[in-house]
């Protein structure tokens, strides 16, 4: 088989984490001082770096607050993570099955470092995620410094590569990549938005991507 990779989104995409995320946002942003917001308005975001997400939903918040907004967050999201981000039904499965074929993969989060290592720890994944690529390192989605940096690492062209994501933003990125898109329904956006961003394949799950690799990235 040709090297190939296939990039995935980690939060809607391999972990099932909105209601977490949403609940720590809203206890973080009401404890400077804010109301908070519908968790639909949260799960919108999920995807985005922390910075952009704040801008987006308190987009009157100045710099220095934001930055603080941003390091609480982390700061309590971390204290109670553990079982709170559980793997979607199939998941190890499809990554036990692409690594057997001999197709790589890699992860492209806008999750900090520090958070996608302890996804990949937690769910014991090290051996499917050498690269990892976040947004507080890289360029944060949609920019397509993510994937471009691990073609570069793998040495692939972009032909040899998908992205696999729940949100818009996993897909603009893609397409500023020139790799093929999937859209996985399971997480923050819906079917349509994926279409309309420019998705390759929608699919509702990641075992569901498995008859159609051969023709993403044939051997």
């Amino acid at each position: 088989m040709r090297p190939c990779v296939i990039i995935l989104d980690c939060d809607g995409t391999l972990v099932d984490s909105q209601r977490h995320i949403a609940a720590v946002f809203n206890e973080t942003i009401t404890s400077f001082g804010y109301g908070p917001m519908a968790p639909e308005a949260v799960y919108r975001v999920i995807g985005l770096s922390l910075d952009d997400a704040l801008r987006r939903l308190l987009p009157d918040c100045p710099e220095p607050r934001r930055q603080g907004l941003i390091n609480a967050y982390r700061a309590r999201y971390a204290l109670d993570v553990t079982g709170k981000n559980p793997l979607y039904n199939g998941v190890r499965e499809f990554l036990d099955a692409v690594h057997e074929e001999g197709r790589w993969t890699a992860m492209a989060t806008g999750k900090s470092r520090a958070g996608a290592l302890r996804v990949v720890a937690e769910h014991d994944l090290s051996q499917h995620f050498p690269i990892i690529k976040t947004g507080d390192i890289c360029r944060p989605k949609p920019d397509p410094d993510m994937i471009l940096q691990i073609l570069d690492e793998l040495g692939l062209p972009p032909d040899r590569a998908i992205m696999v994501g729940d949100t818009t933003f996993d897909i603009e990125m893609a397409n500023a990549a020139g790799v093929r898109a999937v859209g996985v329904t399971c997480g923050a956006h819906a079917a349509d938005e994926l279409a309309n961003a420019g998705a390759n394949l929608i699919v509702s799950t990641l075992p569901e991507l498995t008859p159609h690799l051969p023709t993403l990235l044939p051997a």
